[in-house]
């Protein structure tokens, strides 16, 4: 850790203390905690756990498309797929009446 994020092991101590050993993110107890950092200005942020880290490094810290995908989930409502189910179901009758 020292050597790739300068990070010394009072350090990483103190960081799971501050969290009290849960994700930043997620709130969930962490086994085995990710260093996260800004990938362009190099600074920590915090631990992750590995689910919320990937998640993040997906959107390559672009915090745009990060809000973006927040709201899509939050507003999507579901629509195509309670559509895609309809029309199964209407075909699955149809071949079956």
């Amino acid at each position: 850790m020292k050597r790739t994020y300068g990070v010394s092991a009072e350090m990483w101590d103190s960081m799971l203390l501050k969290q009290s050993g849960l994700c930043a993110i997620c709130d969930i107890p962490m086994i085995n905690p990710h260093i996260d950092y800004c990938h362009t200005q190099g600074p920590i942020r915090g631990l992750l756990c590995h689910r919320c880290n990937m998640g993040i490094g997906g959107f390559e810290d672009d915090y745009v498309l990060l809000r973006r995908a927040a709201f899509y989930c939050e507003n999507s409502g579901g629509i195509f797929q309670a559509k895609k189910f309809e029309n199964r179901n209407s075909e699955r009758d149809a071949q079956n009446g």
